[in-house]
């Protein structure tokens, strides 16, 4: 795809939960396909749920999901089984559960990215010791892809939710060329998801979400920052089982 796309404005509408093991072994291009458009439904997933508050219609849609407990992978595992807990449990009405994670969600993260501030700091230039280096730097591999953020985000490049969320469209860009019986490109896509992968996300988010995890009073944000880890983590292993 050659034209250039905005962050929030993803190729695919979001769905709010897609289940599958991600660890798995591929052995023929229609099992290529699935895997790549599933990656890309769990990274605008986490995205989506890491950028901004939960709003009424995807925790509706979230309570109606029958997460998986048993892919193959512990830190999958355990995101599912606190999010289905939480979502499972509860006797608040929608709305009180809109209300708490509301709160949650903003005692956690510290959206302004002042260090020293009261919550986690959702950026990868918090983390290095040249900060305006690194927002460069990711803003640079953002723009040589042609994906440039969207005019209503106020934040910088480097925020976790806009990492993932390029993942995602990495991912997408994939599913479309193996479906055009472009397998060139599509390794091309899965190459550079693996060299942003390495070169950012691993490094940091990890650590990020363990510190957000400590901050967090709901199993539904813990959940999430679990699966986090969980799945980067996998998806590492699968771009690396595909490169060889």
């Amino acid at each position: 795809m050659s034209q250039e796309n905005d962050f929030a404005k993803v190729e695919r509408p979001l769905e709010c939960g897609t289940a599958r093991d991600f660890t798995e072994q591929l052995d023929d291009d229609a099992a290529l396909d699935a895997i790549v458009e599933s990656r890309a439904s769990m990274y605008g997933f986490l995205a989506r749920l890491l950028r901004t508050e939960v709003d009424e219609p995807l925790l509706s849609c979230m309570r109606t999901v029958d997460f998986p407990l048993d892919t193959g992978n512990p830190g999958i595992d355990e995101g599912y089984r606190l999010l289905k807990e939480y979502l499972t449990s509860q006797t608040l009405t929608l709305g009180a559960m809109l209300d708490e994670l509301a709160i949650d969600f903003n005692r956690i993260f510290d959206h302004a990215g002042i260090p020293g501030g009261d919550g986690v700091t959702p950026y990868e230039s918090a983390s290095t010791d040249d900060p305006v280096s690194c927002r460069e730097s990711v803003r640079h591999t953002f723009l040589l892809a042609g994906i440039s953020k969207s005019p209503d985000w106020k934040g910088w490049e480097d925020h976790v939710a806009l990492e993932l969320e390029f993942e995602q469209i990495l991912s997408l860009r994939a599913f479309d060329a193996l479906h055009a019986d472009d397998t060139d490109t599509a390794d091309d896509l899965l190459e550079s998801q693996q060299e942003f992968l390495e070169e950012h996300l691993i490094k940091w988010v990890p650590t990020f979400a363990d510190g957000a995890m400590a901050l967090a009073r709901t199993d539904f944000y813990r959940g999430i920052l679990r699966l986090t880890i969980g799945f980067i983590t996998a998806d590492q292993e699968f771009l690396e089982d595909w490169a060889d």
